[in-house]
């Protein structure tokens, strides 16, 4: 992350403004966007103004988690969000208005989960897969699997 991004995160920078961008696929449906006064684009894809806020992973213990609230303020969002279906993928990057081709932070692979939505917003989690909870190695060499060996 650039100086320059810390110091406008952190409201240290006023001529500068970090936008979130947010983007959430299921399939073939693909949601793009951002929490900015205007659209922009970046990496060649558009991201619609759209007012959401987002608490960003942290770096302490455990799975890290964002919490997110999109205004449901029409109907185009909330239709949105229900033909992307269950477990849709997020994706939050930061970027400077300036240069919004330029990540200056980003979280993949996020699944949304816990998603509520009512008349003023829709809420959700987004969080990693928990990987300690994985089989470590994922392959176990047995007599049933490998009848060769034994």
């Amino acid at each position: 992350m650039t100086p320059l991004a810390i110091r406008a995160l952190l409201g240290l920078e006023p001529n500068e403004v970090a936008t979130a961008l947010l983007t959430i696929e299921a399939g073939a449906t693909v949601l793009r966007v951002c929490n900015n006064n205007e659209p922009v684009i970046s990496g060649g894809e558009n991201f619609a103004d759209y007012p959401f806020n987002i608490t960003l992973p942290s770096d302490g213990e455990g799975i890290p988690s964002a919490d997110l609230q999109i205004a449901n303020v029409d109907n185009e969002i909330s239709e949105a969000m229900d033909a992307l279906g269950s477990s849709p993928l997020c994706k939050i990057e930061v970027v400077l208005a300036s240069t919004p081709d330029v990540i200056e932070m980003s979280f993949s692979h996020l699944k949304m989960r816990g998603v509520k939505q009512d008349d003023i917003s829709i809420s959700a989690t987004l969080s990693q897969s928990q990987i300690d909870n994985r089989p470590y190695p994922p392959l176990r060499v047995t007599q049933r699997d490998f009848p060769g060996l034994y």
